[in-house]
This record gives structure tokens, sequence and C-alpha cells, in this order.
């Protein structure tokens, strides 16, 4: 078992502040209870909204989160950040092969939660221990590839200790386009349906399912265990 790093987080001064602080999403502090009233009838309660629907498009490998409040669709950047999709497609499917935080058949995602929630910047996820300071048992470098920018609300990215090559199962979608970050995270994806649902994700908001889906020849002939295997000396424990 490895040492895990002490926080899993956004690098730089102020996603260290972000990191340590409470990050939890504003509630509207009222009560939803009504005061007795014998000569009213009772208040009826408003239906709840049912969950989005969201639908997977066109060719790709996406991913396919789904919450208690729908599912997030993400496409894979897999041709252009291979050994970061492999991870985490391989983590999805419980085919890890460096994974030892968990048993390697566990579908790593399936059940974890969105610890970590900063209004108009990002949500963060992954971390089994469900703190921030917990990861896959592996690190690895990052993937830097200048065409993928954190350019709009949607952009899906590794997080990160301080240092570099920190990437373990972490990772977060932005709420707006944040430059800042660009040339420091892994962004290895991006939301194609369902950003509604990220942004009311809330903290503490459970990962229900990761279901990877390949459509098109080039995306089934991705194999995310190949790729680790290829890059094994990236890997470390």
């Amino acid at each position: 078992m490895i040492r895990q790093q002490t926080s899993i987080l956004l690098a730089s001064t102020f996603l260290a502040f972000f990191a340590c602080s409470s990050a939890e999403p504003e509630g509207n502090g009222r009560s939803n209870s009504v005061a007795a009233d014998p000569l009213a009838p009772a208040p009826v309660e408003a239906p709840k909204p049912e969950p989005a629907q969201t639908t997977t498009p066109g060719e790709g490998l996406f991913a396919e989160i789904k919450t208690a409040k729908g599912t997030i669709v993400c496409q894979l950047e897999y041709a252009l950040t291979p050994m970061t999709v492999a991870s985490f497609v391989a983590l999805a499917e419980g085919k890890h092969p460096y994974v030892t935080t968990v048993e390697k058949s566990k579908h790593f995602y399936d059940g974890l939660t969105f610890h970590r929630v900063a209004p108009d910047f990002v949500i963060q996820g992954g971390d089994p221990s469900g703190n921030g300071s917990g990861g896959p048992g592996y690190m690895f470098p990052e993937e830097i590839v200048p065409s993928l920018r954190h350019d709009k609300a949607g952009t899906m990215a590794m997080a990160r200790t301080p240092a570099r090559g920190s990437n373990g199962s972490q990772f977060y979608f932005t709420l707006k386009d944040t430059p800042f970050l660009d040339g420091d995270y892994t962004v290895f994806g991006h939301v194609v349906s369902g950003m509604e649902v990220v942004k009311a994700i809330q903290q503490g908001d459970k990962m229900e399912s990761v279901t990877i889906v390949a459509k098109g020849k080039d995306a089934e002939a991705f194999d995310a265990v190949k790729v680790l295997e290829a890059n094994k000396d990236k890997f470390k424990h």
C-alpha cells in the first residue's frame, strides 16, 4: 500500500486555499416547515423534478457518470491524452493493473463522491477516502496538450498535488472558463451532455456509476490496459 499524498487538490496558491477551505455549497438558510393553522388546508409539497435526461452523441470514447441528479456524459480525448484516458477508463472498468487502494476488479469510481464544490469554479471527485487525501495508489505525469484548454464550462481535467507528476484518480469539471489553469493540469475530456447536472452537484453527491462507452472503430480499438502497460515506467508507486 502506498502512502498517499496528504492532499489531492488543484495546485497554485489560489487552488491550495480552495482545497483547504470548506468549499461547501451554499444553502438557502431557510426551513421548509410551515406553521400549523387549523383553518388552512394542509400544505401540498411541490413535485420533485425528474432527473435530467442525457444522451451520448456521435462517435468517440465517452464516460457516462450517473448521479441522482442525472447523467453527465463526457467525451474523452483518448487520441491526444492516451495515458490519462487509459488510467481513467481502466479505473472505471476495474481493469487497472497498478491500483492498490481498492480491489483491482472494483469499478473504482462507483459510489465515490464529489468531495469538493467551489462555486463558479470547479467540482472535484474521484477520491476513495472522500476527503481529498486519497487516490489509487500510484501517480503519473501530466499530458499537456496546447489545443486542450480550460476554455469553457465542462472542461474535464486531472487534479493533483502541487508537485508535478502527481496525477492519480481525482479529476474535476470546470464551471466556467479558467484559462489560468492551462499548462498545469491535464485536460482529457469535456462535457457533451448533462452540464446542468454538473452545475447542480453539491458537496457529497455520489457518482452512482461510471460507464465507458466506445462508439466507432477507432474508439472501440482503444485498449486502456495495453496503453498502461506500454507506459508502465511512468506510473510510480
